[in-house]
């Protein structure tokens, strides 16, 4: 996985949930994806229970999107929440 920080941007307001190449130092093409911080920002939010429908709702969406097809997003919970707790 890769920071966003380390990726250039695109001009679409998208959500990736498909693993694409990334040339790594050597030249070597090496599959990855990135955390996406729309979905990320759920875990900030004031009443973590509605935050959390708000997440599943946003999966629902890439989810339904495309149902046909295998896909997948990375959610990662900030630096010091703990999802479960």
């Amino acid at each position: 996985m890769l920071p966003e920080v380390a990726m250039e941007p695109l001009e679409q307001p998208l959500t990736l949930a498909n693993p694409f190449l990334v040339e790594d130092g050597r030249g070597r093409l090496v599959e990855t994806a990135v955390i996406d911080p729309g979905l990320q920002s759920h875990f900030s939010g004031a009443d973590p229970v509605l935050a959390a429908h708000h997440l599943l709702a946003d999966l629902a969406v890439l989810a339904y999107d495309s149902p046909g097809l295998d896909r997948g997003v990375v959610v990662q919970p900030p630096p010091g929440v703990d999802p479960v707790g």
